[in-house]
C-alpha cells in the first residue's frame, strides 16, 4: 500500500467545510466574515466566495464591532 489514504486524511480531511446558505451567497466579504463570526470563534483560513478563492490569513480579525483584535504574522 502506498500510504495514499492516510496522507489524504491527514492533506484534506482536517478542514472543516461549510456551505453558505442561497440568501447569504452573493454578500461581500466583510458581511460574509461577520456571519461566519456569530457561529465560531476561529474565522476560516480559505473561503470560496462568488468563485474566488480567498486567503484570509492576512486579513485582520475584527470583532463584532469593526475593531481589529488581532493580526496574524
Amino acid at each position: 500500500s502506498s500510504g495514499r489514504p492516510g496522507r489524504y486524511f491527514r492533506d484534506y480531511c482536517s478542514f472543516m467545510y461549510f456551505r453558505l446558505a442561497e440568501p447569504h451567497a452573493n454578500k461581500p466579504l466583510k458581511e460574509v466574515l461577520a456571519l461566519i463570526r456569530q457561529y465560531s470563534f476561529w474565522m476560516p483560513q480559505y473561503i470560496w466566495l462568488q468563485g474566488h478563492h480567498i486567503d484570509t490569513y492576512h486579513l485582520p480579525a475584527e470583532d463584532e464591532n469593526g475593531n481589529t483584535v488581532g493580526v496574524r504574522f
